[in-house]
């Protein structure tokens, strides 16, 4: 079946597969604070709309479905920049908020658990799988053809 796509239709397959990888990670990552915080749920929904539009691309392959793709791509990097600020401010402002103490820290019970630090460059990961869906829908670029040769027994 994926023998007649050309390259710049796999990448686009390949980006339907990142968007769900990055819909379970995030899934996973935000799950304590999912319902808590609306600006978790932007990856979300980013990636299950992600996996709709990419996937109905790679489908169906017609220039109003890669347009259509190409322009969700381009939002894609803008949510990765704006993850990744977010991440960074929210750092920010708890570290001026909330900063411990050496004796807070000794206080601490040892089954206590703190929360996860927020991994500042991760939203990067959206801009990096655009980048990745924008080369395979690009004009620029043409796909090489190459003969096969008959298999012979």
């Amino acid at each position: 079946m994926f023998r007649s796509y050309s390259l710049n239709r796999m990448l686009a397959l390949f980006t339907t597969v990142g968007f769900g990888f990055f819909l379970l990670d995030t899934i996973l990552e935000h799950r304590a604070i999912l319902l808590n915080e609306w600006a978790s749920l932007i990856p979300v929904v980013y990636s299950a709309l992600g996996i709709f539009i990419s996937g109905n691309a790679a489908a169906r392959w017609n220039t109003s479905t890669i347009k259509t793709l190409r322009v969700y791509l381009l939002i894609g990097m803008l949510v990765g920049a704006g993850g990744v600020y977010y991440h960074l401010a929210d750092d920010d402002d708890e570290e001026k908020g909330e900063a411990t103490t050496e004796q807070e820290n000794a206080a601490a019970k040892p089954g206590d658990t703190k929360e996860k630090d927020k991994p500042p460059l991760a939203p990067l990961a959206f801009a990096g799988l655009s980048a990745v869906g924008l080369l395979g829908t690009s004009r620029i670029w043409k796909v090489e053809s190459v003969e096969r040769e008959p298999i012979t027994q």
